[in-house]
C-alpha cells in the first residue's frame, strides 16, 4: 500500500489556486485503473467507494450505503499537495451537453438505459448529450464520474443556423456552498469573479431525489445511475438552494 495526501481540487477560484479541505487516504497502485476500497465513516457502516487515479489526481466516488449500495453519490476530485498550485491541473473537456436555447431549471439524465438514445461523440471524441425541453434524457451513454469530479464537462445553449452555441459556465460546488453558507453580499460574490444575474450550471450529484422520485419523473422504473444538474441565475440558485427532497 502507498500512502499519499491529496487536497480537494474544487475551490473558490476557477483556476484551482485555493484549496479548502485536506483528504488523507491509503491507496493501492493500479496503474491508474479504478479499483475498490472500503471506507469507514465512523458510524459502524462500511461504504464502498471507487478510486480513480490519473497522474497526480485522485477521484473518490462514494456509493450511497446500505440502503442504496449500487447508487453513486457525488464524486470528488483531489490533487496531490505538491501540485496544488500547478497550472497543469486544468479541465480537459470529455463530455459536452447541449441544452435548448434559454433552458432554465433541472435536468435528469438516466444513463446506461438499454432503450435510451444511442451515445453520440463529436469529431474530437467527446461525448455529446442533447437535453430535450423537458430536461429528461434517457441515454445508453455510460456514467463519467471522474470527469464530473474534475469538471471535464462543458455546457452550451444550442443555437440554430450559423449562430455559435452559447457556453454556460459551471459554478463549482464549493464556491456555491461558500456563497450560500456565508451569505456573501453581491459585491463579495463579484470579487470572486461571479455575476449573480448570470446563468450558471450547478452539477451536483447522481441519483437525486431518490429512486422513487426518479421513477416518478420518468414515468417508469429506472435502474442505473441518474445524473442531475440545474441551470439558473446564481441569484436564484442561492435563494432556493441546490438540494432536492429525498436525496
Amino acid at each position: 500500500m502507498l500512502s499519499h495526501s491529496y487536497l480537494l481540487s474544487d475551490s473558490i477560484t476557477p483556476d484551482g489556486s485555493i484549496t479548502l479541505k485536506l483528504f488523507d487516504t491509503k491507496i493501492s497502485h493500479d496503474n491508474g485503473i479504478n479499483f475498490h476500497e472500503v471506507f469507514s465513516f465512523g458510524n459502524n457502516d462500511s461504504i464502498k467507494a471507487n478510486i480513480f487515479l490519473e497522474n497526480d489526481m485522485l477521484v473518490l466516488l462514494v456509493f450511497k450505503g446500505s440502503n442504496r449500495p449500487s447508487e453513486f453519490q457525488q464524486p470528488h476530485a483531489f490533487v496531490r499537495e505538491k501540485d496544488r498550485e500547478s497550472e497543469k491541473i486544468k479541465p480537459v473537456i470529455r463530455s459536452v451537453f447541449y441544452l435548448p436555447d434559454g433552458f432554465n431549471g433541472y435536468s435528469w439524465i438516466a444513463l446506461e438505459q438499454a432503450d435510451g438514445e444511442v451515445a453520440e461523440f463529436d469529431e474530437e471524441g467527446r461525448r455529446v448529450l442533447r437535453i430535450p425541453e423537458s430536461g429528461l434524457l434517457s441515454t445508453q451513454a455510460k456514467p463519467m464520474p471522474a470527469a464530473l469530479a474534475k469538471r471535464d464537462f462543458a455546457f452550451f445553449y444550442e443555437k440554430t443556423g450559423n449562430t455559435p452555441h452559447e457556453p454556460i459556465n459551471i459554478i463549482p460546488e464549493n464556491c456555491f456552498n461558500l456563497f450560500q453558507s456565508q451569505k456573501l453580499e453581491e459585491g463579495q460574490i463579484k470579487e470572486h469573479g461571479f455575476d449573480p444575474d448570470q446563468r450558471y450550471v450547478l452539477v451536483f450529484r447522481y441519483n437525486n431525489p431518490g429512486r422513487d422520485g426518479i421513477n416518478k419523473l420518468f414515468g417508469r422504473d429506472i435502474s442505473g445511475q441518474v445524473l442531475w444538474f440545474r441551470v439558473d441565475t446564481l441569484r436564484n440558485l442561492l435563494k432556493s438552494g441546490d438540494m432536492l427532497q429525498g436525496s
